[in-house]
């Protein structure tokens, strides 16, 4: 398959798992408030943290194995491990109680209890097996576990809620039966005809941790400050404003982040294992670098911008009274988000793992690390601002960290940085004029009119993506799709006009 029709295939179970997740957060919302979804939050970032720990970044490892037999070996070695972490970490919070307390509030802990014996290994089984799927090139089978993971998730929340507990408990029994539930179809994916592999031992699982070590020496650490720049804002939040603040943050985020994380999974995903079989072709790296680059401005930047424009009349509408001021962490948060939905698909970790030049990989990490944590934590305990300025703060930093990261990337792929400038900023206009329909909402807060300042600007959009981002093949090839696709409708129906 090509980089775009994996791509797509990876996007459409990714738009199903989206839309049924921006289904549930009005759910959560109603149902729980800032404060149970803040406590949830401030445990999955820790558990997440040890999850990356526990992993010692094999998974990482598995797309540029040379056999497929050392990829499955290689996924099989870190699932092992993640279960030993999962059973480590228990033990470690469990008799680090007393010293806890101190920093988290009694319902924290109690959840970081229940989470991570189970989180801690899902999580690293999850992108594992992912990952070995992926090498396989069955992107069909990673949408599909998209899919039937956020349909249970969305079951599993509101059977506990209803039926079990109804705090944000219900979150973390929902989390771990979605993360099982991803487990289960990749294991009824082809990786199921390889787990019978019977040279599969004790020396060979030994051999892989041996024969990864100098991956692990650098991307380890990488991993660790990666995961640290986006799981520790709200434990540090957490440390001096309410957990009701850190909920408003993290579900402005989580809300933000939709486009970037979209993008970001389907076109990282297919953009790593294609890249490094284009690089050990001899290829190079310029052009599906170019490619993702100019995708990914093209699948973020409205996006994100429209929500921020749209959430000051629409989020408190869809998330209930109970969230009321978590629009203004939306626009606070716009510079980061920005920034990271563009260089995420084509982050250094990628290119540089491919390049053999790992130690990169970790400076680049640490200066990330210090342009988003090092801000934070000069006006959380050192400055003591508001937290909306410490919040801007740190997203300025982190767009900072960002862009520089982008400049790295173009200059190491002989990408011209006038031309990628001129891109983003072309983009990003585009972007900009597309959303100008949302300002009339000042006219009128009737619910129809704002209703239709929504469809005018999604419409200018679609106009735009249709007669400028595509060519002419890819609308030819959407028009008879289309048209296929209603023939076919047609035909079903009236095979069912003609029975009845």
């Amino acid at each position: 398959m090509g980089f775009a029709k994996d791509s797509g295939i990876l996007l459409f179970g990714l738009t199903i798992q989206r839309v049924l997740s921006v289904t549930l957060i009005p759910l959560v919302a109603w149902l729980l408030g800032p404060l149970d979804y803040g406590i949830f939050n401030i445990a999955a970032s820790i558990c997440t943290l040890c999850s990356v720990i526990g992993s010692l970044s094999l998974e990482a490892s598995i797309a540029i194995t040379d056999t497929r037999k050392q990829a499955l070996f290689r996924a099989i070695c870190t699932s092992l491990i993640g279960i030993l972490s999962g059973v480590f970490f228990f033990a470690l919070v469990y008799f680090s109680q007393p010293y806890l307390l101190k920093y988290f509030s009694p319902d924290v802990i109690y959840a970081l209890l229940w989470m991570i014996p189970f989180f801690v290994p899902l999580t690293i089984v999850n992108i594992s097996l992912q990952n070995y799927v992926t090498y396989l090139g069955e992107f069909r089978w990673v949408a599909f576990a998209d899919i039937a993971s956020s349909v249970t998730n969305y079951v599993a929340l509101i059977t506990v809620y209803f039926l079990i507990s109804g705090d944000y408990f219900a979150l973390i029994l929902a989390s771990l039966v979605s993360s099982a539930t991803r487990i289960i179809v990749f294991l009824r994916s082809p990786l199921k005809g390889d787990l019978g592999v019977r040279s599969l031992s004790l020396s060979s699982i030994r051999k892989e941790v041996w024969e990864a070590r100098h991956f692990i020496k650098f991307n380890f650490p990488c991993n660790i400050l990666n995961s640290a720049n986006v799981q520790l804002p709200p434990a540090l939040l957490s440390l001096r404003y309410p957990e009701s603040v850190v909920g408003l943050f993290v579900m402005a985020r989580n809300i933000m982040m939709i486009p970037a994380t979209l993008s970001g999974q389907a076109l990282g995903q297919v953009f790593y294992p294609k890249a490094a079989k284009e690089y050990r072709e001899g290829r190079g790296l310029q052009g599906i670098t170019w490619r993702t680059f100019l995708s990914s401005c093209q699948l973020t930047l409205f996006p994100t911008i429209f929500i921020v424009s749209a959430a000051g009349f629409v989020l408190p509408i869809l998330l209930g009274s109970k969230w009321s001021g978590i629009a203004i962490y939306t626009v606070l948060l716009l510079p980061m988000v920005l920034l990271n939905g563009i260089q995420t698909q084509i982050g250094i970790g990628f290119i540089f793992n491919i390049l053999n030049q790992e130690s990169k990989v970790l400076l680049g990490n640490g200066l990330l690390f210090l342009f988003r944590i090092g801000p934070l934590i000069v006006s959380l305990f050192i400055a003591e601002f508001h937290v909306y300025a410490t919040v801007l703060i740190y997203s300025i930093g982190s767009a900072a960290g960002y862009a520089f990261l982008l400049v790295w990337i173009f200059l190491t792929t002989s990408i011209s940085l006038r031309k990628a400038g001129s891109s983003l900023l072309k983009y990003l206009t585009l972007a900009v004029l597309c959303i100008w329909p949302l300002l009339l909402s000042v006219l009128s807060d009737k619910p129809l009119f704002l209703l239709f300042c929504l469809f005018l600007s999604g419409l200018m959009y679609g106009l735009v993506v249709w007669f400028e981002f595509l060519n002419d093949d890819r609308r030819s090839s959407i028009i008879e799709k289309t048209h296929g696709s209603l023939s076919f409708v047609k035909s079903k129906m009236f095979s069912l006009r003609k029975l009845n």
